[in-house]
């Protein structure tokens, strides 16, 4: 049996103990604050008041019955009276860490739900950043990762606010995992863009550091190839860390939730399209840069053509205007020529060649014969492409081995980022809020007022004048670190939006460029298939001013048969005051081939052909063949501040099947220079399917519902699981 003195020195152990535990709550008191800092305080406050309470009830307790039990009894029960004063101490204490816990799981519960929060808009922000990358716009990309990190340092610091409560955390529904995964996707993200941007900045540098261009269009020399393995070095390097950052990122999968796993999917597979696409320009580094350069020995002379898709047409993206012929030779750009009027040449050549028009065409050609401004009808782009460069050779005896076609669009996104151009010799200052505008009027009006212009007959001559100091700013601008990722993007976004086209003689460069979307080639897609090709012939400037709505409602049958229904609806939302006036619009509407036109109906608008005020065979519509595809034409013309609408219904010749899983896919096909489209795209699937790869879809009527912009050519591809 313990002696007296044994127990009075425990006692005091005790009584130490619990100066500690008070010591360390005042310790605790004092850890750094976060947003969390009035539950923090209060949480503290009303836990170390509570606590201290519990303690000196028990001790003013323990003190009297001591008392009261040494004036009633004998000195033999001392030890009896040590031993329960002891077990009552131990009572305050188990009470006072209990409660401790209870507060620390309230404080900890509070901070969870602001912790989740965060974590939320933190992944909120990774998914945007991907989404941005997947549209090559690097800099929106990197914006969306700062503000993530910016979360995710939030939730760091609310973990080590709670300081050694931090071993209470497994409390929290394993909050601490899913802030490491959320900290590792981050890093992982983070990493994956900044590689993005370092090759994209690197790129630059490289190229553009020791290339000077004098401010004479047809006089500097610009050196291509000088850095190419440097370039691919770089691009080599960068490959490996996104190869590194898509290892983190399935690494974290291993500490997130269902559905976070499932943007992690996404991401990865963002990374695996930006590596093929790297890929791909490593290619054409390596070998088509070496072609297009000159560097192969052999001069190189490339169409630049400008086009005004106010004026929309066929698969050029406008009707053509000023043109120019860029020169490479050993590696390097040597100069970029301007031509000459457009009208010029093709005066001249009329006189002595009739090529006959199309017929659509045959009521604003002269003379029903076709020329080199006219050329680019056909809707596939390599097919206008090449027909431009014939007549280009036809018309000047000059051959060429390649056509870059620039809409207004996409000039006018340069110019926001170049800055504006002084025209000194016209006493103008073209930028991108003007650019339409001036030109327009000089081109129409302003020229021809003044004097020599109807003599010079050079009404175009603005854009000769501008394109020079043009590409003098904007070399200027790609050396500079600051503006030229913005260029960069301009260019990107130009190309996917096909603002952009590039065609080459080369096959296997034009087979790289048709991979990469960027030559407007018709897609022969297997699967569902929508492409509306618009025409303005003798519509004014009127194309950019009306706003095109398509809804497709589709519907898959047991047995696998489809069935379209179409509601295509154009808003003309410009006026009667020239260049804008009535849109006079030829459509041309392709589907998969072989495809059955069930219905068709005019709501409102005007579906005359414009050539003869009628209509084709006493019907609104009719059917032809090309591209591989079922082409429904048709005449849809519209007033200002006015609507145009069409209903189609066709059978597609495509089909599913049915007795068992199957992929459903669709292909939408932006035109060349054309704004950008609504789509509302509507599939119905039969019963005792799911889709499993669609999120949001009403499982009660079995249909999906999606909704987007046409900005580029977008493939929707729907798996379905059979469930009975």
């Amino acid at each position: 049996m313990p002696r007296i003195d044994d127990i009075k020195s425990r006692h005091a152990a005790k009584k130490g103990d619990i100066n500690r535990f008070s010591n360390f709550d005042s310790r605790n008191s004092q850890t750094k604050k976060t947003d969390d800092v009035d539950f923090d305080v209060y949480f503290k406050s009303v836990r170390t008041n509570f606590i201290a309470k519990i303690i000196n009830v028990f001790s003013k307790g323990k003190k009297k019955l001591f008392l009261k039990k040494t004036q009633k009894r004998s000195v033999k029960y001392s030890r009896i009276k040590l031993e329960l004063n002891y077990s009552y101490k131990s009572l305050a204490i188990t009470v006072a860490v209990c409660v401790f816990i209870l507060f620390s799981l309230v404080r900890i519960t509070v901070a969870k739900n602001g912790m989740e929060k965060l974590s939320i808009q933190a992944r909120d922000h990774l998914q945007q950043s991907f989404l941005l990358i997947d549209n090559d716009d690097i800099g929106g990309a990197i914006k969306e990762v700062d503000e993530a990190k910016k979360d995710i340092e939030k939730i760091k610091l609310i973990a080590q606010s709670w300081g050694q409560d931090i071993q209470y955390l497994r409390l929290a529904s394993a909050s601490n995992s899913k802030i490491l995964a959320n900290e590792r996707l981050l890093d992982a993200s983070y990493n994956i863009i900044n590689t993005l941007s370092v090759i994209h900045g690197q790129l630059v540098s490289v190229s553009f550091s020791e290339n000077e261009a004098s401010g004479s269009s047809s006089n500097f020399s610009f050196n291509i190839t000088e850095n190419q393995q440097v370039l691919i070095s770089l691009i080599n390097d960068g490959k490996r860390r996104l190869n590194a950052g898509k290892t983190e990122l399935l690494l974290a999968k291993k500490g997130l939730s269902d559905d976070q796993t499932t943007e992690v999917d996404t991401a990865v597979s963002v990374i695996d399209k930006a590596i093929g696409s790297i890929n791909s320009y490593q290619i054409i580094l390596e070998k088509d840069l070496t072609w297009l350069s000159g560097a192969d020995g052999r001069e190189k002379n490339i169409l630049i053509l400008f086009q005004n898709n106010s004026e929309l047409r066929g698969g050029s993206g406008g009707s053509l205007g000023s043109f120019g012929i860029a020169h490479f030779k050993e590696g390097n750009l040597t100069g970029v020529d301007f031509g000459t009027n457009i009208y010029k040449i093709d005066q001249e050549f009329r006189a002595k060649t009739k090529i006959p028009a199309p017929d659509e065409l045959k009521f604003i050609v002269p003379e029903n014969a076709l020329t080199m401004k006219d050329s680019g009808w056909d809707i596939d782009g390599p097919k206008a492409m090449e027909r431009i460069m014939w007549f280009y050779n036809q018309e000047t005896g000059n051959s060429v081995d390649g056509v870059i076609m620039i809409d207004t669009t996409a000039f006018t996104s340069l110019l926001k980022e170049v800055g504006s151009i002084e025209v000194l010799e016209l006493g103008k200052s073209i930028n991108a809020d003007n650019f339409k505008d001036e030109v327009e009027y000089e081109v129409h009006k302003g020229y021809f007022d003044r004097e020599g212009g109807k003599e010079e007959n050079e009404p175009k001559k603005i854009l000769s004048l501008m394109m020079p100091k043009f590409l003098d700013k904007l070399f200027s601008s790609l050396k500079n670190a600051e503006t030229s990722p913005a260029i960069f993007a301009s260019f990107s976004k130009s190309l996917k939006q096909k603002d952009i086209t590039l065609y080459f003689t080369n096959e296997e460069f034009e087979k790289r460029l048709a991979d990469l979307n960027y030559s407007a080639n018709v897609y022969p897609s297997v699967g569902d298939y929508i492409n509306i090709n618009n025409s303005n012939l003798d519509g004014f400037k009127s194309s950019l001013n009306v706003k095109e709505s398509l809804k497709l409602s589709a519907s898959i049958s047991p047995k696998g048969e489809i069935t379209d229904f179409i509601d295509l609806t154009r808003y003309h939302a410009g006026s009667d005051v020239w260049p804008d006036g009535l849109n006079k619009n030829f459509i041309r509407f392709l589907v998969p081939q072989n495809s059955e036109v069930t219905n068709f109906e005019t709501v409102q608008g005007y579906f005359e052909q414009m050539f003869d005020k009628g209509l084709k065979d006493e019907k609104a519509f009719w059917t032809s063949d090309d591209y591989g595809k079922k082409m429904i034409n048709f005449w849809m013309s519209t007033k200002p501040k006015e609507k145009s609408e069409v209903r189609i219904n066709y059978v597609p010749s495509y089909s599913v099947d049915t007795g068992s899983d199957f992929n459903y896919s669709i292909t939408f096909q932006k035109q060349p220079g054309a704004p950008v489209d609504d789509v509302e795209f509507e599939l119905n699937y039969p019963d005792g399917f799911e889709p499993q790869n669609v999120q949001n879809f009403d499982k009660k009527n079995k249909k999906i519902l999606i909704k987007f912009n046409l900005d580029q050519d977008k493939t929707i591809k729907i798996k379905f699981k059979k469930t009975s």
